[in-house]
């Protein structure tokens, strides 16, 4: 996107909110923001957009969705094919952003947006396809142990 046509551009983190000012002449696609964010690993997408006459522009409103991870120890798993039904099912979950299963570890690690998917239906979803989910507490306390580590780092 060239820098030239945006105008004030206002990132707030904590409300997971990006907002665009641009001049009205200045065409600018907020779209292309939104798919910018996305091939960044963003999940964005455009929730307001105001036109202002008096200042020929408008504002423009990005919202940026919440990921989480969780690992789960998976039972039941003999072969690649049983793998493949579990990500493919996962991948047509809503919400489900990514999923990895690892059948030498039987681990799956599931890249979700909790807005719209919970844990356990995530792991019912598992379930549902004939194979059993537990989450796995130890990757959730090593997960803890790098926060930590990172914030001192910081």
């Amino acid at each position: 996107i060239n820098a030239e046509y945006m105008g004030k551009v206002k990132i707030d983190l904590n409300e997971k909110i990006i907002s665009v000012t641009h001049k009205k002449s200045k065409k600018i696609n907020c779209s292309e923001i939104v798919e910018k964010l996305n091939d960044k690993g963003f999940r964005a997408k455009i929730i307001e957009t105001q036109s202002n006459e008096k200042k020929n522009s408008s504002d423009t409103t990005i919202e940026l969705e919440t990921y989480k991870e969780i690992v789960f120890n998976i039972t039941g798993m003999t072969c690649g094919s049983c793998v493949g039904i579990i990500e493919s099912f996962l991948s047509n979950t809503e919400g489900v952003i990514t999923s990895s299963i690892n059948l030498m570890t039987t681990k799956g690690r599931v890249k979700y947006n909790p807005s719209v998917v919970s844990v356990e239906q995530i792991k019912e979803a598992i379930e549902t396809v004939g194979f059993g989910a537990e989450i796995d507490l130890t990757e959730m306390s090593n997960d803890k142990k790098k926060k930590k580590k990172k914030k001192k780092t910081l």
